[in-house]
């Protein structure tokens, strides 16, 4: 996809402290009785590492409140803390981290809904919130997200 929702959002002519929301969500079938719906849900779907190269693309203030929540849930350890021979932290070994300790964070969440007393469908869903100024600045792909923001008229949609 193209980026027309940066055009899109730059023709609002908003205050650049505008706060957006953008969420992706993607589900897949699971079996329950085995008790592994989220497991399989992360295996399956692309949720936390889009959810992570989004947080590394917008970098700044956005990565950090991240980074600072994921430390503060001991999912990682404090990048600030670390010595000089620890691997820095890039999206694929955050998308890692989160992902085998997922329900120790509250940055993705999951559903499941019930078929049968066996089979069901799990949908994980991740939410960010950022300055338009933010977004604008780094232009991310935003394929698949939905893009929410205040606007004077009332609430704006837009699917990336």
């Amino acid at each position: 996809m193209s980026q027309e929702y940066v055009d899109k959002l730059k023709s609002l002519n908003l205050p650049m402290d505008t706060v957006v929301t953008l969420t992706y969500s993607d589900g897949c079938d699971v079996f329950l009785h085995n008790e592994t719906e989220v497991e399989d849900a992360l295996r399956n779907t692309d949720v936390v590492s889009r959810f992570c190269d989004l947080v590394f693309h917008l970098g700044g203030e956005t990565q950090q409140s991240v980074l600072d929540e994921l430390v503060d849930a001991c999912v990682i350890d404090d990048p600030d803390d670390a010595d000089e021979e620890t691997d820095p932290i890039d999206a694929e070994s955050l998308s890692e981290a989160i992902s085998e300790d997922f329900h120790s964070q509250d940055l993705i969440e999951f559903s499941v809904k019930k078929y049968d007393y066996k089979r069901g469908f799990c949908t994980l869903t991740s939410q960010l919130q950022v300055k338009l100024e933010d977004l604008l600045s780094s232009s991310p792909d935003l394929s698949g997200w939905e893009i929410e923001l205040k606007t004077p008229v009332g609430m704006l949609q837009i699917e990336g």
